[in-house]
Parts: structure tokens; C-alpha cells; sequence
């Protein structure tokens, strides 16, 4: 919930009070940005030969 904050701008009430269908779709999507960040992290790490 502190991601759909801070990345997002979803206030934990608006969250709250969604259908559970749509928190659904919504985690599944963070997941997918979180996942993509981390792949995006990794190439630039390898580009500047970092671990």
C-alpha cells in the first residue's frame, strides 16, 4: 500500500474501498512495475559492471 502512495498518489482509504476485483488488478499490476524496475536496476548495474 506505501508503493500505491508514494508512486501512485492512492490514499490507503481510497484503496480500502475498492471492489476486490480492482485490488486485484491493481496488485497485479504493481507487481508487474515492481518486477520491471528490478529488470531496468539489473541492466544498468551490468552496464556499469556493478554488483
Amino acid at each position: 500500500m506505501y508503493l500505491l502512495f508514494k508512486y501512485k498518489g492512492i490514499l490507503p482509504s481510497e484503496y480500502y474501498w475498492k471492489p476486490a476485483g480492482e485490488k486485484l488488478i491493481i496488485k497485479a499490476f504493481l507487481l508487474r512495475e515492481i518486477e520491471e524496475r528490478e529488470k531496468e536496476k539489473e541492466e544498468i548495474m551490468k552496464m556499469f559492471d556493478m554488483k
